[in-house]
């Protein structure tokens, strides 16, 4: 049998691996003797990260169950908070626990939803790892393929003098190989897959005779379905942490539900938005509410209308975000507009309205998702949505800066996985359950990289909004319904759940604009002289709205009582208004 050292340099040597190598038993390769390396050069430089006060507390809540030698647990953090440093953090700590009891650094699995953000995520704990002075074997496990150099880059400028080739398959016995590879080195391995690969890396540890030490579900709301993924969770490890920003719980504690600690273990940390938001570490929440010409003349499918609302709309939150921009040169609008249906999405993105507007306004950048229409950037059309295009649009909105402007439609495809600090506002057309609304409010909670510098070096304080270039996350609220009750119970279900999960105000943070001038008695007029209750409500109307959450059931049932146009003539109906306009 061959060496063990004349294989490895064979294996990972810069050129092309002949197919024998390849396919070298894995028995082979499970007989070697351990391989010893020598000690890493002293010229890898060691940078301390800084930790935020929740991510201490998080990690020192993980290194609690880590200690006990087995277990799992729930992180429930917003997003934008940095969870992934805490992933990561995770992964060291164990790594140098192991290390000090001689024992085996051991395999890390970190799974995602989608390709992207395994390959966001492999760039992040290569450089956390790197900082932490450990030097790792990375692998990934998905179709997506992987561009080597670049990480390898990345290892170089950490100071890695040697770093090993990352590959991608989703082979069970390559995987298999690179598990019994990292082992004969005595080095940490982590392989990052997607939930669709999983299956994939729990086989390749069995045909390996191996263990893995840890599990990182990430966005692991996924695991609650009934399909491939419900799985997931139960695959064998000596530790389990699942990660995410929105809980997501089953009626039976012992169902599919994240609620099911069996499966799922108990909550080790939270924190909620409110909490981070009074801490500085996300942008707080803003409601803008918006009447527009388009909105008055809206029915149901006139997609012209719904394009005019998402333009006037959209030129009202540029100014919203420039006037309250500590430097409004160093921040542009980005709205993105949850559209109610497929066609929707299609009838907007197909109106002369928007293409008009697209015309005259070069630099803004247009992008849409769905699934019936495909995808679109900037004027170039793909009727068939691939993974390779959904991540080419998110990797195109990633690398926008902090100043550029843009439009995003789409219907349900992008609510996670957006990291665009820039993102300033969000516009639901439809009603969105809870979880699906906290994931699109989280995509424009982010703060601006200039603020989270500032930050963390002292130089602007929490909550000192008047000095940070994105003080806000809006919601922007078109004010347009096919029936009043709608819209009602729409917003004022909203205004409940910022309250409960960020701390929202409206008394403090909401901006009401009523576009060209339409005055409330005009606005009124619409309202109850509809007789196929098509409304358009002025911004004293929709601010009572907002503020009969404040004042309870009384207003709610008085809203009601107006509205019902069997019980009050329009005459009295305008009175009432009045009256409330008036403060009366």
């Amino acid at each position: 049998m061959r060496k063990p050292w004349e294989f490895l340099r064979n294996l990972f040597s810069r050129r092309t691996r002949t197919t024998k190598e390849k396919e070298m038993s894995i028995v082979e390769m499970s007989t070697m003797p351990p391989v010893v390396l020598p000690k890493k050069s002293s010229k890898v430089q060691v940078l301390n990260p800084v930790q935020r006060q929740h991510q201490k507390d998080a990690l020192t809540a993980i290194r609690t169950v880590v200690y006990k030698g087995t277990g799992k647990g729930k992180v429930i953090l917003p997003t934008g908070t940095g969870k992934t440093r805490i992933e990561a953090e995770a992964v060291c700590y164990n790594v140098k626990r192991n290390t000090k009891k001689e024992q085996y650094p051991g395999v890390y699995v970190v799974l995602s939803p989608r390709i992207l953000l395994s390959y966001q995520q492999l760039k992040d704990f290569i450089t956390i790892i790197s900082n932490n002075g450990i030097e790792c074997q990375y692998k990934s496990v998905h179709s997506g393929g992987i561009d080597s150099s670049l990480y390898e880059k990345q290892l170089l400028a950490s100071g890695i003098e040697h770093p090993e080739e990352i590959e991608s398959t989703t082979t069970i016995s390559e995987i298999a190989s690179w598990i019994l590879i990292a082992r004969q080195k005595n080095m940490p391995l982590v392989l990052f897959s997607t939930y669709h690969s999983a299956d994939r890396v729990a086989a390749a540890i069995i045909k390996a005779e191996s263990v893995v030490e840890m599990y990182i579900y990430d966005e692991a709301q996924y695991c609650v379905s009934k399909g491939d993924f419900q799985n997931v969770p139960l695959f064998a490890s000596k530790f389990k942490f699942f990660f995410t920003a929105t809980e997501k719980t089953t009626d039976a504690e012992c169902g599919l539900g994240m609620n099911n600690e069996d499966k799922f273990g108990k909550v080790i940390f939270t924190e909620k938005p409110k909490t981070m938001i009074e801490r500085g570490e996300m942008a707080s929440i803003a409601i803008h509410l918006v009447g527009t010409r388009g909105a008055s003349e809206m029915q149901y499918n006139d997609y012209e209308s719904m394009a005019r609302v998402v333009i006037e709309a959209f030129d009202k939150h540029r100014e919203v975000v420039k006037s309250y921009a500590s430097a409004p040169d160093l921040i542009g609008p980005k709205m993105v507009v949850i559209c109610d249906s497929q066609d929707s999405l299609k009838g907007i993105m197909r109106s002369k309205a928007l293409r008009a507007y697209k015309s005259f306004h070069h630099a803004i950048n247009l992008c849409a998702l769905s699934s019936d229409y495909g995808i679109e950037i900037n004027g170039k059309h793909s009727p068939r949505v691939r993974n390779k295009d959904k991540e080419y649009l998110i990797l195109t909105m990633r690398k926008w800066k902090a100043e550029d402007e843009a439009i995003v439609l789409h219907v349900d495809m992008i609510s996670e996985g957006i990291d665009v600090p820039g993102i300033t506002g969000i516009m639901p057309f439809r009603n969105l359950g809870k979880i699906k609304f906290l994931q699109n409010l989280g995509r424009g909670t982010r703060l601006v990289d200039s603020d989270r510098s500032r930050l963390y070096d002292g130089t602007i304080t929490p909550k000192d909004w008047s000095k940070y270039v994105k003080p806000y996350c809006w919601l922007i609220l078109p004010v347009v319904s096919s029936t009043y009750y709608d819209m009602k119970r729409r917003y004022e279900d909203i205004v409940k759940e910022l309250r409960s999960e960020y701390g929202f105000s409206s008394s403090e943070m909401v901006v009401i604009d009523n576009i060209k001038g339409i005055s409330e008695e005009d606005a009124v007029k619409d309202m109850v002289g509809s007789k196929e209750k098509k409304f358009f409500l002025g911004k004293g109307m929709i601010s009572e709205i907002v503020h009969s959450i404040e004042d309870g059931e009384a207003m709610t049932n008085f809203i009601e009582q107006v509205f019902t146009f069997n019980v009050l003539s329009a005459e009295e109906q305008v009175e009432i208004l009045k009256r409330i306009y008036n403060g009366a």
